[in-house]
């Protein structure tokens, strides 16, 4: 879906494929007042997997929206969150239901920077391997990667504070 104002060029993209009992969506653009968030074909499906990498933009309406949208999926679904930018982790972090109590994120892409030349870099970190949730005891864990920067090889440090960023991860899930 396409709308022009101001000049700007709004759009918000979204496809569905279901794989057996797992919905694949992949969600692109800008979401905001006319995202294209739309009820999805939710019989015979356990899971939905949302693909968030190639978001790039979110205001306070598509918040809304997409709190709205995944509030009336039903509590038995399972929703999973992949590859979310910096955006999506800070929504996830903020704002109360933008991740339903069903839902986990799966993958995201992580800001890192060389002190030595100072180059950034996005870095897809994924449940299980570098973080999970919090324990029943309430401990969550988060092992930062080793990132060699592709230009003088120095590690890279998390360029975000991580108490902040993996806030989430306090969550029982």
């Amino acid at each position: 879906y396409q709308t022009t104002r101001r000049g700007f060029v709004a759009s918000a993209k979204v496809v569905v494929n279901r794989e057996g009992n797992t919905l694949q969506v992949i969600v692109s653009g800008y979401i905001g007042e006319n995202a294209g968030l739309f009820d999805l074909n939710l019989t015979g499906i356990k899971k939905v997997a949302f693909d968030l990498s190639g978001v790039n933009y979110m205001n306070s309406v598509g918040v809304k929206n997409w709190i709205n949208w995944t509030g009336r999926f039903p509590k038995t679904l399972e929703i999973e969150l992949h590859n979310c930018p910096t955006l999506i982790v800070n929504q996830v972090n903020m704002v109360a239901g933008f991740l339903p109590n069903n839902g986990t994120v799966e993958s995201l892409t992580a800001p890192f920077m060389c002190n030595e030349c100072n180059r950034e870099q996005n870095v897809t970190i994924r449940r299980g391997e570098e973080y999970q949730y919090a324990s029943p005891a309430g401990l969550y864990k988060f092992k930062c990667p080793v990132i060699p920067c592709p230009k003088c090889q120095k590690p890279m440090e998390l360029d975000a504070m991580e108490a902040k960023f993996f806030n989430f991860l306090k969550s029982h899930r």
